[in-house]
């Protein structure tokens, strides 16, 4: 019976299918809800890290990273610190590093989370948090001789063939590879350090960062019009940073499931990123392949430890087996003892086996690749479009009103052609735009709240007040009043919108109003898209918008 429920727990991976189809649809609000919702306050939590990548990467793609600010800045602390499994290997060698360990991810995962947080930053316009955190993800790599082979199974096997004979014997798993230290060929995260290092005005990190980036990734920067080259002339006014596709998902190989190993779900392909903005373009390479990553042993973590539980485990399970049939089949006051000890030796190797499978949880919301444009941006242009080369489906125009910050971030997906508008046009006013132009050709009542009818989603202040009162607010509703009403009407807004990553915005049927970021997909989603029209349920709601859509109704017939 503790057998089977053990088999149980193993079954259990952890991954989550609902987030990865989320993020490959598009549907980025849904991925940071459920990714927000799964949020545990408990640092001891095996999912505490976890749960906050998942988080940044779909709250990121959704523009509304502000809102995941708090958890952000938690799983920053924790990727910084170090020893976080130290004093474990005992534990996970007899109950399952699943049970003893909290996930902290493999190098890659690590890299990747690091630079998100770098972007985050970036778009918060604090370039030097942006230059700390990409310093961050360039961390030191282990290097083993002759691993690399390209298989990605079979380095791993051959890695620790030698180590399991000295773990069986009690030897400290760190003293049996021998490995050096060597610079991080993360690319990304040498583009994402030269920019913000250039943004914070340090220039010879900027040359020092590409000088590195040139020896691993050439591609990136020959030529006058490479990423590199345009980022060392500092020959842009706008960086676009693209992602696309799915992580590779780690499944479970070798003996007994115990290495886990990573598959692609979105194959890698050489397409550059195409950017438009007015009569201009702008052409990059892919900076980063994470398939590419996850296949090489420099960027995963080791499996011995469970590798040599699960031989052991069926070493114990051979030798306990053969005692209780010696047992069973003698006679004298020690058999019967004999036969108990070997069921009980067999048992505790089962268990062994039984734990041994690796740990496949990951972060299901990084992309498969990503990309790094910087671009000049012409006077007047008015709409940014972005697109995989060739992948007419991956395109999408976005509007340039509303972007705040020398980066924006776009997540692409087919799953965004479905609803996006081909020449976009910014419909609701907000707190990322103000008024938008699109108002001045429309009728007056679009200046109204959406609560009551018009189309401005924007906070509640004095300001904002004075410019309903002009589409025909009655003036006898004050700020306060407008604040009164969001609050029966169920509707958040101001700090406690912006920092709960769970509320849905208004426009959507949801409760929450707050802007995504402007040039990201959720602004495209939610502010230049008509919305269904919004009816008070409140006594208070519906006695205002009677009010002023009789005078507005009266005004016409006049």
């Amino acid at each position: 019976m503790c057998l089977s429920t053990l088999l149980g727990c193993a079954a259990d991976s952890g991954v989550r299918e609902d987030l990865r189809r989320d993020m490959v649809r598009g549907a980025y609000a849904s991925a940071r809800v459920s990714a927000a919702d799964d949020l545990g306050s408990n640092r001891g939590d095996r999912d505490y890290l976890l749960s906050r990548v998942r988080l940044l990467a779909a709250s990121m793609a959704d523009g509304t990273d502000f809102m995941a600010d708090h958890a952000i800045a938690e799983l920053y602390d924790l990727l910084r610190t170090q020893g976080l499994n130290e004093d474990r290997t005992s534990n996970s060698v007899i109950v399952g590093e699943r049970n003893a360990r909290i996930w902290k991810g493999e190098p890659f995962e690590q890299a990747l989370a690091y630079a998100y947080i770098g972007l985050h930053d970036a778009l918060e316009g604090d370039w030097g948090n942006a230059r700390a955190a990409a310093r961050n993800a360039l961390f030191l790599l282990r290097e083993f001789e002759g691993q690399r082979s390209g298989d990605a199974l079979r380095d791993r096997l051959d890695l620790i063939e030698t180590a399991d004979a000295a773990l069986l014997d009690g030897a400290d798993p760190g003293e049996v590879f021998a490995y050096e230290s060597v610079a991080s060929d993360f690319e990304l995260g040498y583009l994402l350090l030269a920019i913000a290092a250039r943004e914070a005005g340090y220039p010879e990190e900027v040359d020092d960062a590409l000088r590195r980036l040139r020896a691993i990734a050439p591609d990136l920067t020959e030529g006058d019009a490479s990423v590199g080259a345009r980022v060392a002339r500092g020959d842009y006014d706008l960086v676009v940073v693209a992602s696309y596709g799915s992580a590779p998902d780690k499944v479970r190989s070798g003996p007994d499931g115990a290495i886990g190993l990573f598959e692609p779900t979105t194959y890698s392909s050489g397409e550059a990123l195409v950017v438009r903005a007015g009569g201009a373009a702008a052409r990059a390479a892919i900076a980063t392949d994470v398939n590419r990553m996850a296949r090489d042993l420099r960027w995963t973590s080791l499996e011995e430890l469970r590798v040599a539980r699960a031989q052991i485990g069926q070493a114990l399970v051979a030798v306990g087996l053969t005692t209780a049939a010696i047992g069973a089949g003698s006679d004298g006051d020690d058999a019967e003892l004999a036969t108990i000890i070997g069921l009980g030796v067999a048992g505790i190797g089962a268990l062994l086996q039984a734990n041994a499978g690796a740990d496949v949880r990951h972060a299901e919301t990084l992309p498969q690749r990503l990309y790094v444009a910087p671009v000049r941006v012409p006077v007047g242009a008015d709409t940014l479009t972005v697109q995989i080369e060739g992948w007419g489906d991956t395109r999408v125009s976005i509007p340039l009103e509303g972007v705040r910050s020398r980066l924006v971030y776009v997540r692409l997906s087919e799953g965004i052609a479905r609803w996006a508008p081909e020449t976009p046009s910014v419909v609701y006013a907000s707190d990322a735009t103000g008024v938008p132009g699109s108002f001045a050709d429309g009728p007056a009542w679009w200046g109204l709240p959406y609560v009551l009818g018009g189309r401005d989603v924007r906070t509640p202040t004095a300001s904002v007040v004075e410019d309903y009162w002009g589409a025909g607010l009655p003036r006898s509703i004050g700020v306060n009043d407008l604040r009164e009403l969001y609050r029966d009407e169920g509707v958040v807004f101001g700090e406690a919108a912006t920092r709960d990553p769970t509320l849905r915005h208004v426009l959507e049927g949801g409760r929450g109003l707050y802007a995504p970021r402007g040039g990201s997909v959720g602004f495209l989603r939610l502010m230049c898209r008509e919305a269904e029209a919004y009816r008070p349920t409140s006594a208070r709601g519906r006695s205002m918008y009677d009010a002023i859509w009789i005078n507005e109704l009266e005004g016409r017939n006049e």
